[in-house]
């Protein structure tokens, strides 16, 4: 606690004492609702962020594509804190579908680098219980490129006994993987009822918006907006009964990752404008 030792001259004077104080943190104050409540859960004080997601919000709206996201996740703010909220619902609940992280991150305004070892980001979210069998859609925004072996993105599957030859017996599974990234072919998409099947996108660039949708069976990869062109026979569809993990584990960098129903073609070129708007507004687009 701070003294003051008065003079002589000051005795049976009137002291006038001044402070710093500094000005108090504000929210700042958004035009929709959703958009507010999610800045307010995540503490966003920079009116540029929360401009930033009122657009977003906004446009996903008029769109038409935000009434079937589950789960959107804008790592924005910095923070571990900031970063695991639910923008289509953000209150501090498992039944919220907020993020926990778990092993070796770093968070930045960049979004969440995951160290590639043994991170990962549980959703909480349970495919089984959320979503159709036969209609979802689930995306990643990655900013840097992955030169490990393997790396599940976006995973989640059960597994039931070991087969005959002792391996293990996959019979509901959904995920994005990066499998020996020193080939062409080596982005996956894996799913199926017994066992699992792939689809093979033929690239090994993993920077920008990837979105995955799949409709009836039918599994389509997007690329930044753009649909790509996958080889693999189809197969039957069926959801695990495992929640969903992000980057479980991978060295990318998240700046972005939704989890939802099917999207049109038009409405996944629509989301990639509105996620890339908003990456920009933010500096760190790709």
């Amino acid at each position: 606690m701070a003294t003051y030792v008065l003079t002589p001259a000051q005795l049976n004077s009137r002291i006038l004492n001044s402070f710093n104080i500094p000005a108090a943190l504000s929210t700042p104050t958004v035009s929709d609702s959703d958009a507010q409540a999610f800045i307010n859960a995540a503490v966003i004080t920079d009116t540029t962020q929360a401009n930033s997601v009122n657009t977003l919000v906004v446009g996903l709206k008029a769109d038409g594509i935000w009434s079937k996201m589950k789960a959107i996740y804008p790592f924005v703010g910095g923070t571990a804190t900031s970063h695991k909220w639910n923008l289509k619902d953000p209150r501090d609940l498992d039944a919220a579908f907020r993020l926990s992280f778990n092993g070796g991150w770093t968070h930045s305004a960049n979004g969440a680098l995951g160290n590639g070892v043994n991170n990962s980001a549980q959703t909480f979210l349970n495919p089984l219980d959320t979503l159709s069998a036969a209609s979802y859609n689930y995306s990643v925004y990655s900013r840097n490129q992955i030169s490990t072996v393997y790396a599940a993105i976006v995973y989640s599957a059960e597994v039931s006994e070991p087969d005959e030859n002792g391996a293990n017996f996959y019979y509901g599974t959904m995920s994005l993987l990066f499998d020996n990234l020193s080939d062409p072919g080596s982005m996956q998409i894996q799913y199926g009822t017994e066992g699992y099947q792939s689809k093979v996108y033929a690239s090994t660039n993993t920077i920008g918006f990837i979105n995955v949708n799949n409709d009836a069976g039918t599994i389509s990869l997007y690329k930044n907006g753009a649909a790509q062109t996958l080889t693999g026979a189809p197969y039957a569809v069926d959801l695990p009964n495992r929640t969903i993990e992000l980057a479980a584990p991978a060295p990318m960098q998240l700046a972005f990752s939704t989890i939802g129903d099917k999207l049109t073609p038009t409405e996944s070129l629509n989301l990639y404008n509105r996620i890339q708007t908003f990456q920009t507004t933010l500096g760190r687009q790709v």
